[in-house]
């Protein structure tokens, strides 16, 4: 039995914005972030969903709510292993500032990206167990779905490229594994809101 996810990331926040790393802090959407997640539910709308599923940081679950009131469904489901990865000491910092404080890349503290996979794919996986043949979007993080596509058939080549804000990869179980249909799209989102 086939069942079809698609990885959303959030929409914008004003520290997406200035390029910091936000974790999981409960930072919220900005008009722009609302915007997208606007967008996003009106492409969503030509796909049937049967479940939306959240990481509980909150730009991921305003996005989601966004998205499941266009879509006048109720019901979402939150799930700690889609949350956003733990930066560490890289909480609140640039690419450049991180570069700069931490030259030989590791972070103290930082979740590592094997990690980050590995606690997305149980949930891929209890998802599907749970709910087998259906269609789950799931509203996540870039490093949630840079390293689950990752750590799939094809994927790391496709994964070089980090997903931007508001765009939507699609995968699906079949034959025993998870494959990749479609990495990265944001073709429903206009040139203004790409991020």
């Amino acid at each position: 039995m086939v069942t079809r996810v698609g990885l959303l990331r959030h929409g914008e926040t004003d520290s997406n914005s200035a390029g910091r790393l936000q974790g999981r802090e409960g930072i919220k959407l900005n008009a722009r972030g609302r915007e997208q997640a606007r967008q996003s539910a009106i492409f969503l709308a030509s796909y049937r969903w049967d479940l939306i599923v959240s990481s509980p940081v909150i730009r991921a679950l305003e996005t989601a709510y966004i998205i499941a009131e266009h879509l006048a469904m109720e019901h979402i489901l939150q799930m700690q292993e889609f949350e956003a990865r733990g930066p560490g000491a890289a909480i609140g910092l640039t690419q450049q500032e991180i570069a700069a404080r931490f030259p030989d890349g590791n972070v103290p503290g930082a979740e590592a990206r094997p990690d980050v996979a590995k606690r997305s794919t149980k949930g891929l996986n209890a998802l599907h167990q749970d709910h087998p043949g259906k269609r789950i979007l799931v509203v996540t993080h870039r490093e949630v779905i840079r390293n689950t596509v990752a750590s799939l058939p094809g994927g790391e080549t496709l994964a070089v490229a980090q997903p931007g804000i508001g765009s939507v990869s699609f995968i699906r179980y079949e034959g025993g594994g998870w494959q990749i249909e479609s990495y990265n799209t944001m073709s429903h989102l206009t040139a203004d809101q790409l991020g």
